[in-house]
Parts: structure tokens; C-alpha cells; sequence
């Protein structure tokens, strides 16, 4: 028997494929406009995701009881020196780096909003940063960590990549 989607709803399988990301970019103290290609693979079928395309690979978990798909706060591996955390960011007040998350037990996030035709999909806030910081994070930030314990002692200062402003286009194969 066949399910029965509700109006909107978005399959898993709708997710995959290759982008066109438009963005704000923040590297090297420099705020520019990007375009970049990005990849969104199967991880584990049916509940998530692998982003590839930003300065690291991040997961994606994907409600297959709602068809959303969504960000939340994670550790990234080790890259360009540093140990990566990947978080949300308010540009207009700052963020909470990765390990506030891990201690705090409060998971930073973003959930997409999608566009149906053409397909594509921006994130939003979903709601624990402004309930925290009283504003809408619209930024993903990878954060440093001189070690792999994510700690405030091994926090290192600043940020090794933004992301903001975010337009993901799905490029039709």
C-alpha cells in the first residue's frame, strides 16, 4: 500500500543530489559573495544526510514523520590545523561556540525551508538560539579547537569559516 503525503511534504530522496549554494562567505577576516557547489549525500537512509562542499562534511538529520531536514550543533574532525566545531551564529550578536553546546546540552540548529519549483532551500533558526540569545541565528560557523575534547580550554579564539545568507539551488542533472 502506498503512503499518502500530506501537501508539501518533502521524501528523503527529494533532499539529495547536487547544489548551488549562494552565500556570505567570512574567511580570513573578509566578508565576501560566494557561489559554491555542494553535494547533499545518503548517510544512513531515511535519517540523514552528508553535506560536502563547505570547508568540512556536516550531517544533516532528515524527520521522516514531517519531511524536514535540519542542522544541529556537531563536532566536524580535524582540518587546516585545527580541531572543528560547527555551529549556528547570529550575525548581528555573536554565537555560542560548539563546546557551550556540548556542555549546556543545548543543540544549536537550523531546519530548511524549502522551495519547491525550482527545488532548493534555505535554513532558519529552529528557534533554541533565539530562545537563548533573544535573536535569530542566520550564520553557520565553524569554530577551533586545538584538541579533540571540544573544551573551553581548548577553544581557540574567533572562527575558521562562516557561512551566511544561505540559498541552496538544486543544479538539474
Amino acid at each position: 500500500m502506498k503512503g499518502i503525503y500530506p501537501e508539501g511534504y518533502i521524501k528523503y530522496n527529494d533532499y539529495l543530489g547536487n547544489y548551488t549554494l549562494t552565500c556570505k562567505m567570512y574567511k580570513d577576516n573578509n566578508l565576501t559573495d560566494e557561489e559554491l557547489p555542494i553535494s547533499i549525500m545518503e548517510d544512513v537512509e531515511n535519517k540523514s544526510y552528508i553535506l560536502r562542499g563547505l570547508i568540512g562534511d556536516i550531517v544533516l538529520d532528515y524527520d521522516r514523520g514531517e519531511g524536514i531536514m535540519s542542522f544541529k550543533t556537531q563536532k566536524v574532525g580535524y582540518i587546516s590545523g585545527y580541531y572543528l566545531g560547527c555551529t549556528t551564529y547570529c550575525y548581528a550578536m555573536g554565537f555560542y561556540p560548539t563546546y557551550i553546546s556540548y556542555q549546556a546540552g543545548l543543540m544549536f540548529g537550523f531546519v530548511a525551508n524549502v522551495q519547491q519549483s525550482p527545488f532548493g532551500f534555505t535554513f532558519e533558526d529552529d528557534g533554541v538560539f533565539e530562545a537563548v540569545g533573544g535573536a535569530k541565528a542566520d550564520y553557520m560557523a565553524f569554530d577551533r579547537y586545538s584538541a579533540p575534547d571540544y573544551s573551553q580550554s581548548s577553544y581557540v579564539q574567533g572562527v575558521e569559516r562562516m557561512y551566511g545568507e544561505m540559498v541552496f539551488m538544486k543544479v538539474e542533472e
